[in-house]
């Protein structure tokens, strides 16, 4: 799924759709997690509202950056 990414003229990444390809499995693949992350593609690609849940071949996905979650820092147990 990552080979079918390619750069828009503004830089952004994009992705081409095969048939059958799903928003929440583009979200899983590309950001790791579909939480969330698929409610960011649609914001930033809001003609799939206006498609099947299985996308036509060659739709084009806007793949907006995401800041990295931070990761929570290690804690000392003070007893066992």
């Amino acid at each position: 799924m990552k080979n079918r990414v390619v750069s828009s003229s503004t830089g952004e990444s994009v992705y081409v759709t095969v048939d059958d390809d799903m928003l929440d499995d583009i979200a899983y693949v590309f950001y790791g997690s579909h939480a969330k992350n698929t409610e960011l593609l649609i914001e930033a690609n809001p003609h799939v509202l206006d498609l099947d849940l299985l996308l036509p071949a060659g739709t084009r996905i806007v793949l907006p950056r995401i800041a990295q979650p931070v990761s929570p820092k290690p804690f000392k147990q003070l007893w066992d």
